[in-house]
């Protein structure tokens, strides 16, 4: 059971190879301050019974069977963190370049 305090732990990331019974594989991620940084395993995880969606919480039963470590599904998660650092990258050097063209008009 993945858990984590404060974006530090483990925790599962991505859904991929959905099955007709709603299930999907997702994997098993150290974490650390929200992002994946080492793979565990790979689970094809399904829903059960009716989920809770508080304010700050949303809850939901579920099945999980370990599989073989799913590389695509890794590589996914990569790459998609990857791309939220490159897009925070580009918005801080836009803002950087602003500034510097702000302040020396």
């Amino acid at each position: 059971m993945p858990t984590s305090l404060n974006g530090i732990g483990t925790t599962y990331y991505g859904s991929r190879d959905r099955g007709e019974d709603g299930s999907c594989v997702t994997t098993l991620f150290v974490i650390f301050l929200a992002v994946p940084i080492i793979p565990l395993a790979s689970y094809r995880v399904l829903a059960t019974g009716k989920a809770t969606h508080l304010v700050v919480v949303n809850s939901q039963d579920y099945v999980a069977r370990r599989i073989p470590l799913n590389w695509k599904q890794v590589g996914n998660v990569y790459l998609g963190t990857l791309g939220v650092f490159a897009a925070i990258a580009l918005l801080v050097w836009l803002g950087a370049k602003w500034l510097y063209w702000y302040t020396s008009s």
